[in-house]
């Protein structure tokens, strides 16, 4: 079985990178609380262990047409890893 296809399956977004098309999940939330006030959101973009392997620390990423820079990496599950963007 190969489940990093499954999770991929499910992936309903794409951004780009390198030149190169990928399927993600997109999350945005609050980051801070300030007495009822947000001051500002974390945005990341869930993907496979594949489609993340070649991107460090840095790189530009567009999705929905901005562009973002890779800021933090995280080891999601065996098979995802979870790319915070600003």
């Amino acid at each position: 079985m190969n489940f990093e296809k499954d999770v991929e399956a499910i992936l309903l977004d794409c951004f780009f990178a390198l030149n190169k098309k990928r399927k993600c999940n997109f999350k945005e939330v609050p980051k801070d609380f300030y007495d009822d006030e947000v001051s500002g959101e974390e945005k990341s973009l869930l993907t496979t262990n594949t489609n993340a392997q070649d991107l460090k620390i840095g790189d530009e990423v567009s999705y929905k047409e901005k562009k973002y820079i890779i800021y933090r990496i995280e080891t999601h599950t065996r098979i995802t890893k979870r790319i915070f963007i600003r």
